[in-house]
């Protein structure tokens, strides 16, 4: 999305008063031994969108392995849909604007073993106490300090994307690891000369991983040149910004604005293929199927690029420091400067049949 998530107020808070109430927490703890036979499970990840795509790829091989388990996922309001669509779990929003709603955590029905996928939030470690457990275990990553409160800890490692750290954690519950994501969804007749375009993104760090503008506008026209088709996607909040955009630059093509992620679906399985900054619209898309070209930008490839058989990154020649946690001031801001327009259509030209 074209915005942040989390407000100034609420990241100063999860870094200060989170890890202090962590640790005092952490000396009215014992430790618990593991469920041998778990035959039930909750998991925790709040964030965006792309999170819980590659997360589903974990749940669903657990829910392969435990059938009759029942499963809770607990997330943010961000990733809820994807949740709902892409998990075979029960789905209750943690929302840190409302903490009225997350005492009610504690009415959940207490689950054998607990897994935390927040890599840093202290939010989600908290939220992990309140939920009713047998066993639990989180993260340790450095410098986050968010590990206090495990019966079991593992390391996060940052030199290895997130998906094989999701598999990590949740290793010994896996019928298989390394599968990545995937949704089958239902093919929509007439998209198969269409090219998708997504140029926002979200997160704290949103601007150093957004194209210009004016590069967007140069490679429609390219794209609309070799007789195709042009479709944009945006939340509602960005609609206005994409029709004056389109408007301004004489760009004629659909707008997919706001719409619901079983039809977004419908829509990437059906395309000729997705262009998009890294996000998480690049994510659900090559997880439908989409041959999908990412702009990487300032974000790491090795740790959040979009997975797929028919999925390609467009990174600059050189970065000084990329994100990977997304919140690294020192990032390289001008990385995607360096992108081309004539380097993304390089590159698209072997993914995406544009002739």
């Amino acid at each position: 999305m074209f915005q942040k998530r989390t407000g100034r107020l609420a990241r100063f808070l999860d870094r200060s008063a989170g890890i202090f109430v962590l640790a005092a927490l952490s000396f009215l703890r014992k430790r618990r031994s593991r469920p041998s036979h778990p035959r039930s499970f909750c998991f925790v990840k709040t964030g965006g969108m792309g999170d819980m795509v590659l997360l589903s790829a974990v749940i669903r091989q657990i829910s392969l392995k435990y059938p009759e388990a029942e499963m809770t996922i607990v997330c943010s309001p961000e990733n809820r849909e994807a949740a709902e669509l892409m998990t075979p779990c029960r789905v209750v929003v943690a929302d840190h604007r409302r903490p009225v709603q997350l005492i009610r955590l504690r009415k959940l029905r207490t689950s054998d073993v607990l897994i935390d996928f927040g890599a840093w939030p202290r939010f989600d470690a908290l939220i992990s106490l309140l939920i009713p457990s047998r066993w639990r275990i989180g993260f340790r990553t450095e410098g986050q300090h968010r590990h206090f409160c495990y019966d079991e800890i593992s390391d996060h490692n940052k030199k290895i994307h997130e998906l094989d750290n999701y598999y990590n954690i949740a290793e010994r519950y896996c019928e298989q690891t390394g599968v990545l994501p995937k949704l089958e969804a239902e093919k929509r007749a007439g998209l198969e000369k269409t090219v998708i375009l997504h140029m926002y993104c979200g997160g704290h760090r949103y601007k150093s991983r957004m194209w210009a503008f004016e590069n967007w506008a140069k490679l429609a026209k390219e794209i609309k040149n070799c007789g195709l088709y042009l479709a944009f996607t945006s939340y509602s909040a960005e609609s206005p910004h994409l029709e004056a955009f389109l408007r301004n630059k004489g760009i004629n093509a659909f707008i997919i604005a706001d719409r619901p992620l079983v039809e977004l679906a419908s829509n990437f399985s059906s395309c000729l293929g997705v262009i998009s900054v890294n996000c998480g619209i690049s994510h659900f898309a090559s997880a439908c199927g989409a041959p999908v070209v990412e702009l990487a930008g300032s974000v790491n490839p090795n740790r959040w690029g979009t997975l797929g058989a028919n999925t390609v990154c467009v990174a600059p020649p050189e970065i000084a420091k990329m994100l990977c946690y997304g919140f690294e001031k020192d990032a390289d801001k001008n990385s995607m400067d360096r992108v081309s327009v004539a380097d993304v259509l390089s590159v698209a030209k072997k993914t995406i049949p544009l002739y």
